[in-house]
């Protein structure tokens, strides 16, 4: 399918968009995520949430793993690139939490991306993350894209509010070991 191109027309990116909203709404979560790796080539989409002090898929997708429906652990580079709100209410990233299992020097990450995934109050729902251990140039990746899917994600209820329409369910299967 190749990748999209960031400075590609805005009928470009409201067609990819389409296609994995389509995708989400007929297949389900998984499958739009595996569309959106595929599109972005980067290896692997999440969308997470930081509850707890510890990362919580809500959706997840590996290209080279496709069966596999949960990391086998969470890189640095995706617990601090989530976003929470701090306590004046500003948006932001949590950085390097010191709950995290293994150190940065363990993590093989080369290219993150993520964007919030807010509600309509300005909660943070979760973070829509897109990862992988080959370098990427971020600017090959599609701001205007994962903003919408980010959007998308949150009026469908992905980040897991209660009473919402459930888009994902939580994973039957415990990563390998």
């Amino acid at each position: 399918m190749g990748s999209v191109d960031p400075a590609g027309s805005a009928c470009a990116t409201h067609q990819v968009f389409a296609a994995f909203s389509a995708i989400r709404e007929h297949r389900g979560l998984r499958d739009a995520l595996a569309y959106l790796a595929e599109i972005t080539q980067f290896r692997f989409v999440a969308v997470v949430r930081f509850e707890a002090g510890k990362l919580d898929a809500v959706g997840y997708h590996d290209r080279q793993d496709p069966e596999l429906v949960w990391p086998v652990r969470w890189p640095t580079a995706v617990a601090a690139s989530c976003y929470i709100r701090d306590g004046g209410g500003a948006l932001t990233t949590i950085g390097a939490a010191e709950s995290l299992a293994h150190s940065a020097e363990e993590d093989e990450t080369r290219a993150c991306r993520s964007v919030p995934v807010l509600d309509p109050e300005g909660r943070v729902r979760a973070t829509l993350c897109l990862y992988d251990n080959v370098a990427h140039d971020p600017a090959r990746v599609d701001l205007s894209l994962l903003l919408q899917v980010a959007a998308d994600l949150a009026r469908n209820d992905a980040g897991g509010a209660a009473g919402g329409s459930a888009v994902v369910k939580p994973p039957r299967q415990r990563p390998r070991a």
